[in-house]
């Protein structure tokens, strides 16, 4: 059994590799998160789709991972909102 049976698991990025593990990792995981710093995905739509139904995948739109911060701890990473990009 995978360590991280039934817990919630974090995919960062939005190509068709995250989507492919994302995907994978729902097998395992109580939820997967998806953190992405834009508000589209870039993997084929066919992948998008397939993880945007799933019922235990929840996607963090225009957020971006945060690691160290001022104690600088190896571990300590969190996700922090983007401000979402202005149409040029």
């Amino acid at each position: 059994l995978p360590f991280y049976r039934n817990k919630v698991l974090a995919v960062v990025g939005g190509g068709d590799t995250a989507m492919e593990e994302t995907l994978y990792l729902t097998k395992f995981a109580k939820e997967v998160l998806v953190i992405h710093r834009r508000d589209a995905f870039r993997a084929s739509k066919v992948m998008a789709q397939r993880v945007l139904e799933h019922p235990k995948v929840r996607v963090l739109w225009n957020t971006r991972v945060t690691c160290g911060g001022p104690t600088k701890s190896p571990g300590s990473c969190w996700p922090t909102r983007s401000p979402v990009p202005s149409a040029r």
